[in-house]
């Protein structure tokens, strides 16, 4: 889940020394507004499934926290070891 922090996700995973897979999310809850709609829709969703894996959210922008409350609880129904969250504030 990210475009603006693209950057820091590709030094995050520089520096980690583990065997890792990445996914991309797409959602929004802005479609062309500047304002949230309230309602969160995927745009694209991940392929492989978490079930027993360690998940790591890279989330770029987190205003209202509706978005990463939605992808949180969306991911956690499909039953990862763990899942951890780390927020650009930008």
């Amino acid at each position: 889940v990210l475009k603006s922090s693209f950057i820091f996700f590709s030094d995050l995973l520089r520096c980690l020394s583990l065997p890792i897979t990445c996914e991309f999310l797409g959602v929004s809850s802005y479609g062309d507004r500047r304002v949230s709609s309230g309602e969160v829709k995927v745009t694209l969703d991940i392929n492989e499934p978490l079930e027993g894996k360690h998940v790591l959210i890279v989330e770029d922008i987190v205003d209202s926290g509706l978005t990463l409350s939605y992808l949180q609880a969306n991911l956690r129904a499909r039953r990862p070891a763990s899942l951890k969250t780390a927020a650009l504030l930008m």
